[in-house]
């Protein structure tokens, strides 16, 4: 054990060969001496720690212990603990404590009560121990240095981790115990309604239990987790919660009662926060779609947890059950690009890997058609019968898989034109026609789609008579600001006549007067009075009057010439 540690120690004379035995006064009637030491031969003042063994008579609460102590030196500061006991020594376990500061017993040999709230449970025959350990000062507890006086205990002392017995060192400290009468205090108890727990995330998680205490003493509960409420002190019911903010594994809460006497209890409950699908909408879907239209789906994914903000997006769509299209992220656009039920469903997926779905359907509606007459045109500017018109034109639809078929009906009466296009989006018209009588007609071109759409575009022509047209010729070559007056004039007169002639029916008139203006308009372009480009206008006018009123007679130049 190696060397002994040198203690300081103190003999007391005894007094007329006797022992001083002094008694301290019960602090509640309850109590009463179960262990006691008081005689008195000599005396430990140390620094280190200190303990005496004791062994109950009875078993109950042991509420304070009453040493025999001086504080000479100075002020003292520490603790008095009571410690179960192994192998005769004490071991370190403390079942209570009492601690003291700036402690000052002058002189000398004098009682003083340490108590222990709550009471420390004791059991009858089992061996404990009273420990002081001071930590500031030195602390002077009298013994029983020359006889053994307590014989269900010793003193001890303690050197390091050690403690140590010698009878140098004394036999007993002078000690009391007082136990409180009654039974042993006894833990509460306690109880759960369900041990395992399994709620939604976004709701609250709840349990129940009730606790009691045989004692009678008030119990105080807490949790390891949420949120407790109970009933009642010492006998109720308690009420556990906590909000299942988002998914998580199983966590284990405990509860645990205390009788604030050094006794607790406690039960344990497993919860699972469940992870929730989320809720998931789509807007901005329309009963029926245009086909070739856009239309914008935006998806919307809620979850009851506040913790779930974060979404994944898919989308797929179908058309008449075949794929159509996909897309990711909360929109995506869908143009049905026909009629059929094309059905866009929105995946959603929180953080937690819970997900949902939502669908809408969409019906794809026909589009008619749009047809267009970009024009008419012909040779000259005047238009007369048995002269070619050349009509442009066509259509467009965002149905690109649509089958076309037209019709051009130029509105005398004569068979309609009919082209098919086939499927495609879009188609251009091309024709040529020649109208054999004056008036005004109404070109009708009509576009139908294999779904029964249809579109339809007209334009309007007027067919000349030949005086109108003359009329028109005669207004055109006064406008030629390249002739003199004399020119001018020569060429009106022809053309008015040739007006007036056509105007009375004398169509051999007329030709006769027609080809005398040619004969003019030739001369006036060879010797630079008319540009070439005003020559040919008012040749080619000239000459479709001249075919439209049925003139044989053609001269060689004039056939030169409107070549």
């Amino acid at each position: 054990m190696g060397v002994a540690p040198t203690f300081r120690r103190a003999a007391v004379v005894l007094l007329a060969f006797g022992l001083w035995v002094i008694t301290a006064v019960p602090v509640a009637a309850s109590d009463q001496i179960d262990q006691s030491n008081g005689a008195f031969s000599g005396q430990n003042a140390l620094r280190n720690g200190m303990a005496q063994t004791f062994t109950p008579g009875v078993s109950g609460q042991l509420d304070r212990v009453s040493l025999m102590m001086a504080a000479t030196s100075g002020a003292v500061t520490g603790s008095v603990q009571i410690q179960t006991v192994s192998a005769g020594k004490p071991s370190g376990t403390v079942l209570g404590s009492r601690a003291f500061s700036s402690m000052v017993v002058a002189c000398c040999h004098q009682w003083r009560d340490f108590t222990f709230s709550p009471t420390i449970s004791l059991s009858a025959g089992t061996l404990y121990a009273i420990v002081v350990r001071p930590t500031i000062g030195i602390f002077t507890w009298y013994d029983t240095y020359y006889f053994d006086e307590y014989t269900s205990g010793q003193l001890w002392l303690a050197a390091g981790s050690d403690w140590l017995y010698n009878t140098s060192y004394g036999r007993d400290f002078c000690f009391e115990t007082w136990m409180v009468s009654g039974a042993a205090n006894q833990p509460p108890a306690i109880g759960v309604t369900s041990s395992v727990l399994t709620v939604n995330e976004g709701s609250t998680a709840s349990n129940s239990g009730t606790y009691s205490d045989p004692d009678s003493d008030s119990v105080a509960l807490t949790a390891s987790s949420g949120t407790l409420t109970k009933t009642g002190t010492s006998t109720g019911a308690w009420a556990w919660s906590m909000p299942g903010t988002d998914e998580g594994p199983p966590q284990t809460i405990t509860v645990t009662a205390n009788d604030g006497h050094g006794h607790t209890t406690s039960t344990s409950f497993t919860v699972t926060i469940a992870g929730v699908p989320p809720t998931v909408s789509i807007t901005g879907a329309p009963a029926n779609g245009p086909e070739g239209t856009p239309i914008t789906l935006t998806g919307k994914a809620t979850s009851p947890s506040p913790a779930d903000t974060a979404f994944t997006y898919t989308w797929n769509v179908t058309k008449n059950g075949n794929p159509f299209g996909s897309g990711s992220g909360p929109t995506i656009s869908v143009t049905p690009d026909d009629e059929g039920t094309f059905v866009a469903t929105l995946t959603a997926v929180d953080d937690g890997g819970n997900g949902a779905t939502s669908a809408v359907a969409i019906n794809g509606a026909n589009v008619k058609p749009t047809a267009l007459i970009d024009g008419a045109s012909h040779a000259s500017f005047v238009l007369l019968p048995l002269q070619t018109v050349d009509f442009s034109g066509g259509f467009s639809d965002p149905g690109a898989l649509d089958g076309h078929t037209s019709t051009l009906d130029y509105g005398d009466g004569s068979p309609v034109d009919s082209f098919d296009y086939g499927t495609g989006g879009s188609g251009q018209v091309h024709d040529s026609f020649a109208y054999s009588r004056p008036g005004t007609y109404t070109i009708t071109y009509t576009v139908t789609d294999d779904d029964g759409g249809v579109g339809v575009a007209t334009y309007t022509i007027t067919v000349q008579t030949p005086a109108e047209a003359l009329a028109k010729i005669a207004d055109f070559a006064a406008s030629m600001a390249s002739l003199d007056k004399g020119e001018k004039n020569g060429l009106l007169a022809k053309f008015r006549a040739a007006s007036a002639s056509a105007a009375r029916g004398d169509y051999n008139a007329t030709c006769g007067q027609l080809d005398a203006a040619m004969n003019d308009i030739e001369a006036l372009s060879k010797n630079g009075r008319l540009s070439a480009d005003d020559a040919k206008a008012l040749g080619e006018a000239t000459w479709a009057v001249h075919r439209a009123v049925g003139c044989t007679k053609v001269k060689v130049g004039w056939l030169t010439f409107t070549v």
